[in-house]
């Protein structure tokens, strides 16, 4: 009978914490958005495909980019140098055609969140090359919001030198790590919609 209830009691404690369990961090990185675990059945089916289409349409626009797919999110790097001259944060002329093609495709796809990430090499001192990032990324963010993104999708981060993608030991590699990344991801208003079948039909 202590046996019978045992058991009991350890099927009930397990069942209320995988319940609880409905939302986890993006794992790269420090403090990323909170995104919903892939919810499996027809309605996580219906969320990958509805990534799958917008990150179709964001290569093809994009040509000054490169992509991954992590599960829910799209990641779209951006080398620092495609955007912004050496130490500003003021967008150029290519900088702005890319960052207006990539809120037309955004638009597209309204039921994503999207934090903007600022990233740095380790050259220079720190606390210049921290305020350098978040200043990149705000103004990816403000573009694109000029562009008619709601401003409510946005949010916006700088890592200075803090997430570099490869060691710093080269010139080569240090290009790769001054980048801006955007980070797209499902909604809790996506997440709903493909529990009850609604972004079937849209895709």
């Amino acid at each position: 009978m202590k046996t019978t209830k045992f058991i009991l009691s350890l099927l009930i404690a397990i069942f209320m914490v995988s319940g609880c369990n409905t939302v986890k961090k993006i794992k790269k990185g420090g403090e990323k958005p909170k995104i919903f675990k892939a919810i499996g059945g027809k309605a996580g089916k219906q969320i990958d495909k509805y990534m799958d289409v917008q990150l179709e349409n964001l290569s093809k626009e994009l040509e000054n980019a490169s992509f991954d797919k992590e599960k829910e999110m799209i990641r779209v790097t951006f080398e620092t140098g495609v955007l912004f001259a050496l130490n500003s944060a003021d967008l150029g002329i290519m900088a702005k055609a890319n960052i207006t093609k990539l809120a037309a495709v955004l638009d597209k796809y309204s039921d994503t969140k999207i934090q903007v990430e600022g990233h740095a090499d380790n050259t220079g001192d720190a606390a210049f090359n921290q305020t350098l990032s978040s200043d990149r990324a705000k103004s990816v963010a403000s573009f694109l919001i000029s562009k008619g993104v709601d401003s409510s999708r946005l949010s916006t981060v700088g890592y200075g030198s803090s997430q570099p993608k490869v060691d710093n030991s080269t010139s080569a590699n240090r290009a790769l790590n001054r980048r801006v990344e955007i980070l797209i991801y499902p909604s809790e208003t996506l997440v709903k919609k493909a529990k009850s079948g609604v972004i079937g039909g849209i895709l």
